[in-house]
């Protein structure tokens, strides 16, 4: 009796295995199609800037001017922080469609892309080289270039000058000349100057050499007389000249009075 105990027994613990073993292997099948899976990722799923791209389109359509320049304000500079790139081509939109609120909207993105969202003046730069022909009147065209410039100025002035002159139409020449010494006559006027000695001197740079004259007058007078004589209209020229010899005699009267002496 004992031993058909311990077979009943030994039956039973076998019946229970092969009973847990079947179920084990049946809870690792892999899943049927009627079982839920992790949805595979498709060609249709949205795009990160697509949250921008929506409320762009619905701060566009705002009536109220001042909240929808607000608004945009705020929206591009978010955007920018993520995808510079989409929000550059989104306020290109709006502003080639809009008028002077939008263009400054647009320089002024520009300028804050360089500035806090670490995009690169250059590449931005290249962006305005592959807009379309015609897509902003020649005026509106030229500020956001200037914006551009200004933007790569900081850091690099030789290329951010040399990127200016090379999209300069006859209109846009002296402004664009003009432009590009603005800032660099300050920080690096030896550097300037040798760009600006380097263009052939008219009308064209007259401008730009009248205000690099002006900025060195303080550093050395005498170089800035010497600019001075460049400027190709007479009346400007004697006007300029006429002006650094004032200012060279509030600073150094004795200088500037030796120095007149010598070219009676």
């Amino acid at each position: 009796m004992k031993s058909l105990a311990l077979i009943s027994i030994a039956s039973a613990l076998l019946i229970a295995g092969w009973l847990t073993g079947k179920r084990l292997a049946s809870s690792q099948q892999p899943p049927g199609p009627a079982q839920n899976r992790i949805p595979a990722q498709t060609s249709t799923a949205p795009k990160p800037d697509d949250g921008f791209r929506t409320r762009w389109n619905a701060v566009n359509a705002l009536t109220d001017k001042a909240a929808r320049t607000a608004e945009l304000k705020s929206l591009a500079a978010a955007w920018a922080a993520t995808d510079p790139r989409g929000a550059f081509e989104a306020m290109l939109k709006t502003a080639s469609a809009g008028g002077e609120e939008e263009i400054s909207l647009l320089m002024g993105l520009v300028l804050s892309m360089s500035r806090t969202a670490g995009t690169d003046p250059a590449e931005v730069a290249s962006w305005m080289d592959e807009l379309t022909p015609g897509i902003f009147p020649p005026g509106q065209l030229s500020r956001i270039e200037r914006a551009v410039a200004a933007a790569w100025r900081a850091k690099n002035p030789r290329k951010s000058a040399d990127w200016l002159l090379s999209r300069a139409t006859p209109e846009s020449r002296s402004r664009h000349i003009a432009s590009a010494v603005d800032d660099w006559v300050l920080t690096s006027p030896n550097a300037c100057g040798e760009w600006l000695r380097s263009l052939p001197p008219g009308p064209d740079t007259d401008p730009a050499i009248e205000t690099f004259a002006r900025q060195i007058v303080r550093e050395d007078p005498e170089s800035a007389l010497a600019w001075a004589t460049r400027i190709s209209d007479s009346s400007r020229r004697d006007k300029v000249k006429q002006s650094i010899l004032e200012k060279w005699q509030t600073l150094d009267p004795t200088a500037a009075a030796a120095f007149a002496n010598r070219n009676r």
